[in-house]
């Protein structure tokens, strides 16, 4: 009850991707609560096409690393350590495709951790637009190439402008 639906809503967006019609893209800051690792390993066996985007700088590295690898992430090409050393790469979110074609999003202020599932008032949202889950399948695209601040940020601005207030 402490997570007051929250785990299992995420268990239950990523447990979407039931075979080869699916893709997962996620990218995740804190990523070191094991029970949402072991969903995404199932997802793969289920054989859906998952890749994680984790945090490989902070003081997280070893925590993420260890999840990871206790799930067995890194023997299924499913995680990209993002390794740029600039600030705080504080994404949380999931994409889900089928047939490669973005459906929805799971984002919010939860990170993939115990304290941040159980232990904090986050929040989760799952949005079910498919313009702005392509919004976010872009960014994480970028994100993917691991490109320095200096060289995202103009990518950035391009799919998300700020709006002219007209």
């Amino acid at each position: 009850w402490l997570s007051r639906g929250l785990f299992e809503a995420l268990l239950n967006f990523i447990g979407q991707a039931t075979n080869e019609d699916y893709s997962l893209r996620a990218a995740l800051y804190e990523f070191h609560y094991q029970p949402i690792a072991n969903a995404f390993r199932s997802a793969v066996e289920a054989g859906a096409d998952v890749k994680i985007i984790y945090d490989a700088e902070s003081t997280y590295k070893v925590e993420n690393l260890a999840t990871i690898q206790a799930a067995g992430l890194d023997e299924t090409n499913s995680v990209i350590p993002r390794t740029v050393t600039e600030g705080i790469r504080h994404n949380k979110f999931i994409v889900l495709l089928k047939k490669n074609k973005p459906i929805a999003v799971w984002t919010g202020s939860t990170n993939i951790s115990a304290g941040g599932i159980f232990g904090h008032s986050n929040v989760g949202h799952i949005i079910r637009d498919k313009d702005t889950a392509k919004a976010y399948s872009d960014y994480w695209d970028l994100l993917s190439q691991n490109l320095t601040p200096t060289k995202i940020r103009p990518f950035v601005k391009e799919l998300s402008p700020i709006p002219s207030g007209k």
